[in-house]
């Protein structure tokens, strides 16, 4: 996971620091290591992505998809059933301007 730290350095102006690290603490270990600073001039840490390289689907998209695959599927329906598709039409469109 990406996470980010502001270190407060007395010696320094405050910064910020971005880590790749499996967890918390490891984070911790590499910025002391890295930055040559005690934890205690270590801020909090902040996760900014926790995914692991692969993408994640979240409800949106999975909505998005779904609609997608209706519409395909739609598409398909009325291409191979063609000819069931086009007189239900006329008959639905005649049935709508005769509506009066």
């Amino acid at each position: 996971m990406l996470c980010k730290a502001r270190i407060y350095d007395p010696d320094t102006l405050q910064y910020d620091v971005e880590v790749e690290a499996p967890s918390i603490s490891d984070a911790y270990t590499i910025i002391e290591r890295r930055e040559g600073v005690e934890r205690k001039y270590i801020g909090a840490i902040s996760v900014i992505d926790e995914s692991s390289g692969g993408g994640s689907i979240d409800v949106g998209d999975m909505g998005g998809y779904l609609a997608l695959g209706a519409i395909v599927f739609g598409l398909w329906l009325v291409i191979e059933y063609w000819w069931i598709v086009i007189p239900v039409a006329v008959i639905g469109g005649i049935g709508w301007f005769l509506k009066d």
